[in-house]
């Protein structure tokens, strides 16, 4: 579950249009840790709320300032000084609309995850259990909204090997779930893969394999619903590449869990665990063990900041794997800040032409696309797509992976006849980087297809289809 950094907590209710100098500095405020300027973020929100006080702003106002303070503290890794801001948010929403408004929800989950990820589960559970009965008693027993807060209490009943009481709780939250008309398929996949997290805890392994599968399955009917539409969201190309992310075994697990355990021991500092804590978040990460993750990822973004300054390379390399890890879940609006901030080490530190910049501007170009924005997603992937070209040449990897990104954003704008040129280009880098049999390739090849289609082209197009389709028959003969 992790820290939750809701762009709800940034946004208060509307205002006129002449600004009063609390709303000027919230406005710059939400701009700077949009931007990644955390500092800016910090400076601008603390005179907004000292100004705010001053002009006596509404209750949900205030409480807004303060949780938006609070999510800049909680990116700084800074969770003292986070809850304390969190605790007084909600105690300005108490004070006016009592202890079991609804608008106290956000803010207790906000709460009760800096708690949970501090390892107080105590703490975390009586928030987990306030919003529970809120939803409850507002949005009825049989609401996503109350399987979701029951969801987060079975995770942390898990965590603390209460594995009866999880259990119930993950079956009852499927239960409704499945039932609620209104249900939506990636908050169903998200409780599926948290059960079967649980499930593996038990080891449960077979069952927990199928319920990652229908969580897959879930997650894939919804890409490909959304690819039958100009506003798909993920070309075969970007199909095949997760597919073909490494996976790992429990036994390397145990490995790095165990060699960071005898570090621990042995009291090693904190500047010696960070790496151990970044692989054992890794492995977790690639079981699709998100929350096992976020909280190790986010210990070394902790010690590095600390010992290695907020410039520093290092520290770049955490937060764009935490916000990897956001992506893999659809939490665009949390990788976001990250990514942007990521991007600004990269550069005062290398400049941009350099392979850790252009890999971090293509993983912001994908929340953009992700989140809709695609000219903003196109104008990165053109950037990116240059630099590479010019230090790493036409027929790297990472060049052919930009085509194709840049390829399908046009694609996606109806712009056929350019993704067209772009996709002769992409097949043309990928031939020369990959193996002839690489099911990357034939992502290429199909995605190639689908604009020749729009263009009429169907002899081409029938072509490349039946090529991608013997690639991919090969990958799945026995031995290969």
């Amino acid at each position: 579950m992790g820290l939750l950094l809701c762009a709800c907590l940034l946004t208060g209710p509307a205002h006129p249009a002449q600004q009063l100098p609390w709303q000027d500095y919230q406005a710059k405020a939400k701009a700077a840790f949009e931007n990644g300027h955390l500092a800016d973020a910090e400076q601008f929100y603390s005179a907004a709320i000292s100004e705010g006080e001053k002009a006596r702003a509404g209750t949900e106002d205030i409480s807004a300032l303060l949780s938006g303070l609070a999510a800049v503290y909680a990116q700084l890794c800074k969770p003292d000084q986070a809850a304390q801001l969190y605790r007084k948010s909600l105690h300005t929403l108490e004070k006016s609309f009592g202890p079991d408004d609804p608008r106290l929800i956000q803010t207790m989950l906000d709460l009760g995850s800096i708690y949970e990820s501090e390892g107080n589960h105590a703490a975390a559970m009586d928030f987990y259990n306030r919003v529970f009965v809120i939803n409850k008693r507002t949005s009825g027993e049989n609401h996503p909204a109350v399987a979701k807060s029951l969801q987060r209490i079975a995770v942390l009943h898990s965590q603390q090997g209460k594995y009866a009481q999880a259990q119930s709780e993950f079956k009852q939250a499927l239960s409704i779930m499945e039932k609620a008309p209104i249900a939506v398929r990636t908050d169903m996949a998200d409780l599926l893969d948290d059960y079967a997290d649980h499930l593996k805890r038990t080891n449960e392994t077979t069952e927990a394999a199928a319920l990652q599968l229908k969580a897959r399955t879930l997650r894939g009917e919804v890409r490909q619903q959304s690819t039958q539409s100009p506003n798909a969201s993920e070309s075969s190309w970007k199909a095949q590449l997760r597919a073909s992310q490494t996976s790992v075994n429990q036994s390397q697990v145990d490995q790095a869990q165990r060699i960071l355990n005898q570090a621990q021991s042995a009291g090693s500092p904190d500047r010696v665990l960070s790496p151990m804590f970044s692989t054992l978040a890794e492995v977790y990460y690639k079981q699709s063990r998100f929350a096992e993750s976020e909280p190790l990822y986010r210990r070394s973004i902790a010690i590095d900041e600390a010992a290695l300054g907020p410039d520093h390379p290092g520290l770049a390399t955490d937060l764009q794997n935490l916000a990897l890890l956001y992506i893999a879940q659809e939490k665009f609006s949390e990788a976001e800040p990250l990514l942007k901030r990521a991007l600004s080490i990269y550069q005062k530190a290398y400049g941009q032409d350099n392979l850790l910049f252009i890999r971090c501007q293509s993983d912001l170009a994908t929340v953009y696309e992700n989140e809709g924005n695609i000219s903003q997603a196109e104008s990165l992937y053109r950037s990116a797509l240059a630099t590479s070209q010019k230090i790493l040449g036409p027929n790297h990897i990472e060049t052919a992976r930009l085509l194709n990104n840049l390829a399908y954003v046009c694609y996606r704008q109806g712009k056929y006849s350019e993704a067209e040129t772009l996709y002769k280009w992409a097949l043309a880098s990928s031939e020369a980087a990959l193996p002839p049999d690489s099911p990357l390739l034939a992502g290429c090849i199909e995605d190639y297809s689908r604009v020749l289609r729009k263009l009429n082209k169907t002899a081409e197009a029938e072509q490349l289809e039946a090529r991608a389709k013997t690639i991919l028959a090969n990958q799945s003969q026995p031995g290969s």
